[in-house]
């Protein structure tokens, strides 16, 4: 029997105000505005109504993962239309597996510019197969085309 597949929808929010100190320097000197930066994630779930998915994140602690929380009002999960969703061939268990040991994704390796959320969210979509627009991170948007 084949895996059940799984579906996915990428979320972002404004940094919040742990996020803001952390960034304010690094930003600043970048000639960015704090206030347009967003920190990215992704819902994964076994049925596309998404009520009982994972959220999966990464930050200077590393990935984590939020089990069974569905999707939470802290993300704009619609900002990005049906840009960054869809259904994936490979079930949840598939992208874990592929998370647990991998160096790529511990709290040492994040950086701020260069190896951040958004990165984190490319690697998990490139697990899951999708291949339907280019994931473009920034500092003042979350968005594909």
């Amino acid at each position: 029997m084949p895996p059940k597949p799984s579906y996915f929808i990428v979320g972002c929010r404004p940094l919040n105000f742990r996020e803001k100190s952390a960034w304010a320097q690094p930003v600043a000197d970048q000639g960015e505005d704090i206030a347009s930066i967003t920190h990215a994630c992704i819902a994964i779930a076994d049925n596309d109504d998404f009520d009982d998915c994972n959220i999966l994140e990464y930050d200077e602690d590393g990935w984590h993962e939020r089990k069974k929380v569905g999707l939470t009002s802290e993300f704009n999960w619609h900002k990005l239309g049906d840009t960054l969703s869809g259904m994936s061939p490979y079930p949840y268990k598939y992208v874990i597996d592929n998370l647990i040991g991998n160096e790529e994704w511990t709290g040492k390796k994040y950086s701020k510019f260069n190896h951040n959320c958004h990165d984190f969210v490319e690697f998990v979509l490139y697990v899951l197969g999708f291949n339907g627009g280019k994931w473009e991170k920034g500092f003042k948007y979350c968005y594909a085309f």
